[in-house]
């Protein structure tokens, strides 16, 4: 839901997951689009352009289930690589979620990068969950060079580190607009301590004080003006 909002989603919108598992995504941004749908013709848009792919069948079908129970029965969930698709989507879609498989050997995350920012039209934006060392590794450096070239990067959310609890990885959101390279726009940075949730007995629980809400108005503030106040230790 936070990337939803963060990238904005809304009704006309074509939103794309290239690696959508059980459809948490597509689900948001659909919830979103739905409570915007206001006349029949509306709600055909809304359940019309949701687009997702994934290769395991049992997160797929879980992916159509959710979002028929949604009212959308008719989702272009496709059960397949989207890298067989690359063609197909090239600069279809407005906005892009993303949470790449992390690590997997022949796929690495920075090919489904590469592929969700080739399906945006110029100016859609993305919001990718990533590992945290992408952002740094020396490896990647020409790889980065040619994303600021060819992009650009609105955003970077760190979060915390317990999210995909019990595994350790460091993540955080990127958030880009595709085609549209900005040398003279700077880049939110914003540390995110505190999601909502802590870890209780072996599992994710909700708590308070969650500075998910503090840190959207804060981007939000820095795309409609180019900058912010900084927060020390926020954004």
């Amino acid at each position: 839901r936070f990337c939803a909002e963060l990238i904005d989603v809304n009704i006309g919108h074509k939103v794309y997951d290239p690696a959508s598992g059980t459809g948490g995504f597509l689900v948001a941004a659909f919830d979103r689009m739905w409570s915007q749908a206001t006349s029949p013709p509306a709600k055909k848009q809304a359940k019309e352009s949701i687009h997702g792919c994934d290769t395991n069948p049992t997160v797929w079908a879980l992916a159509v289930l959710n979002m028929f129970f949604r009212g959308d029965g008719k989702s272009n969930l496709i059960y397949g690589s989207c890298f067989d698709r690359i063609d197909k989507h090239a600069r279809k879609f407005d906005r892009v979620m993303l949470n790449p498989p992390f690590s997997q050997e022949g796929e690495p995350e920075t090919q489904f990068i590469d592929h969700a920012l080739a399906s945006l039209k110029a100016g859609g934006e993305a919001a990718i969950v990533v590992p945290s060392a992408i952002l740094v590794d020396d490896r990647l450096r020409k790889w980065r060079k040619a994303l600021v070239e060819e992009h650009q990067v609105l955003g970077v959310v760190s979060l915390p580190p317990d999210l995909f609890y019990p595994v350790a990885a460091p993540t955080a959101i990127l958030i880009l607009r595709a085609h549209t390279p900005d040398r003279e726009r700077g880049t939110f940075l914003a540390h995110v301590e505190n999601d909502g949730y802590e870890i209780h007995k072996k599992r994710r629980v909700e708590r308070e004080g969650s500075q998910l809400s503090e840190v959207l108005k804060l981007y939000r503030q820095f795309v409609q003006r180019g900058a912010i106040t900084t927060v020390p230790g926020v954004a």
